[in-house]
């Protein structure tokens, strides 16, 4: 199967004025891993999608190709899953999370949700979030909590 998200990276990546192995050591990857990605032989997963678009100062959706409109979608779509269902614990931290958080924070999250949702997610050790943080941070100019 041929991945169609890396002709789009290679068009944001080069208007960007990034070679791959410049793109590469700002996501924190090997060029190798960059060219397969824009072959299409394989693709970045959900965590590295976020790195990527916050490098690019892109959107999941334009990255990944993803148009839709508000007409799109119904009440229902909002609503949770069963009517008078109240919020998770995790759905009420992450609601507070993002109402806490600035316009460009608010971004972020919708756009790492998109990553999730449509790239399937994976799990990560520890070892690997931690890895995957800094690469965040690193990228984003911004110091890594704790």
């Amino acid at each position: 199967m041929k991945y169609e998200m890396g002709s789009k990276l290679r068009y944001y990546r080069e208007n960007r004025g990034l070679n791959q192995k410049e793109f590469a050591s700002k996501i924190g990857v090997s060029n190798s891993r960059v060219s397969n990605w824009e072959q299409g032989i394989n693709r970045p997963d959900a965590d590295m999608l976020l790195i990527i678009c916050k490098v690019l100062n892109i959107s999941a959706d334009e990255l990944l190709g993803i148009t839709f409109s508000n007409n799109d979608m119904t009440k229902n779509d909002y609503a949770p899953a069963e009517q008078g269902q109240d919020l998770t614990d995790d759905e009420h931290e992450l609601l507070t999370n993002f109402r806490a958080s600035s316009v460009d924070g608010r971004r972020m999250i919708l756009n790492y949700s998109e990553c999730i949702r449509f790239a399937g997610g994976s799990l990560y050790s520890v070892e690997e979030q931690e890895k995957l943080s800094s690469a965040f941070h690193n990228a984003a100019g911004t110091k890594k909590p704790g």
